[in-house]
């Protein structure tokens, strides 16, 4: 039974690295599924991203109010998720406002 790992990146640079991660991880086993939150990058890695991340940077805080309810969602959604996908592995790259409270 394949190994499943939530990968939760918030921000481009996250995505770039957890697929770093994802791509190394595949050189050693590759009996694993991996799903979350992210952007091309790690899509391509392989992962099954169910919020793509790449219209969330906010810059500023206006910014960052106008995405709150799209950011919000995702969280409480992505969340849900979790609980029902009961992952082996939980990854959380970036994005400290939403991996903090979610690693809780």
């Amino acid at each position: 039974m394949p190994k499943k790992i939530l990968i939760l990146a918030g921000e481009a640079s996250g995505d770039l690295q957890g697929a770093f991660l994802i791509n190394s991880l595949k050189k050693i086993r590759n009996d694993f599924e991996v799903f979350g939150a992210g952007g091309p990058n790690l899509a391509a890695a392989g992962a099954d991203i169910a919020y793509d991340i790449s219209s969330l940077g906010v810059v500023g805080p206006w910014n960052a109010v106008q995405k709150l309810p799209i950011m919000l969602r995702m969280y409480y959604d992505m969340r849900k998720r979790m609980v029902e996908y009961k992952p082996d592995l939980v990854i959380m790259i970036d994005s400290p406002a939403m991996n903090m409270r979610m690693g809780k």
